[in-house]
């Protein structure tokens, strides 16, 4: 990530109070260059190095965007980190790693991240990523306070929770963005450059391999053959959740 490419890249739009970045990282060059990036772009950041204070400091700072590598000293630690991460905060977790084993990330870990960033990665994507994560978790798409009924597939915009046939689904922050989006306009083409804008960004406008890439994860938590879908169908130039009867009733 070379210091040059800064002034290239897009700047966050940061609104009162900062955006929060915590950066958990023990290669001293990456984790410099990111903190140093991002600071002067007006986040917040900390950076840590041990992954015995990662989750403690997630629960009492409360960050909006976690970076977060899958080797601290050595020793893998992707896959518990990860699980205790989201025991205390609902904040987006951003995978940073070189491992290209299979798909680079450990099993189960990405039900609960909602990005991956491949080592070495340019100044403007951290950037674009992190705008995109931080965006959604300060309220790109605010709660309405109203239960989005997809047949039984049900939206809880209050709890921010999904539950399909009386089973919660647990979601990433960009998943669930993602399905209330698609479920506020269930039964409608909705197309795939408007969700990549509204959802992360114009940055991201055209970008279909990033959006396909959530629409399988959603297509694996919501479908029952999911290299069959049902209910989350692609449809001209964009995508559409199919719902019978569907409805919002607000509170």
């Amino acid at each position: 990530m070379p210091p040059g490419a800064v002034t290239d890249s897009p700047p966050i739009l940061v609104t009162d109070p900062p955006l929060r970045v915590l950066i958990v990282e023990d290669e001293p060059k990456l984790a410099s260059l990111a903190d140093q990036l991002l600071a002067a772009l007006g986040c917040q950041t900390r950076v840590l190095t041990e992954a015995a204070e990662v989750a403690l400091t997630a629960d009492r700072w409360k960050p909006d965007v976690v970076l977060l590598d899958l080797v601290l000293r050595g020793v893998p630690v992707g896959r518990d980190l990860t699980y205790a991460l989201r025991a205390v905060t609902s904040a987006p977790i951003i995978l940073m790693t070189a491992q290209r084993t299979g798909n680079g990330v450990p099993s189960g870990v990405e039900r609960l991240v909602d990005d991956v960033l491949w080592k070495p990665f340019g100044a403007g994507d951290l950037i674009r990523r992190v705008q995109a994560a931080g965006a959604r978790h300060r309220g790109g798409s605010p709660a309405s306070g109203g239960l989005i009924e997809c047949g039984d597939l049900l939206v809880d915009d209050l709890h921010r929770r999904v539950s399909l046939a009386g089973h919660v689904l647990i979601l990433t922050s960009g998943e669930y963005a993602l399905l209330r989006m698609l479920a506020q306009q269930a039964d409608r083409e909705v197309p795939a450059d408007d969700l990549l804008r509204t959802l992360w960004g114009p940055a991201f406008e055209g970008d279909l391999d990033y959006l396909d890439a959530y629409i399988a994860r959603l297509r694996q938590r919501i479908e029952a053959d999911p290299a069959n879908p049902r209910r989350l169908l692609a449809e001209g130039r964009g995508y559409r959740l199919v719902s019978p009867g569907v409805g919002m009733r607000l509170n």
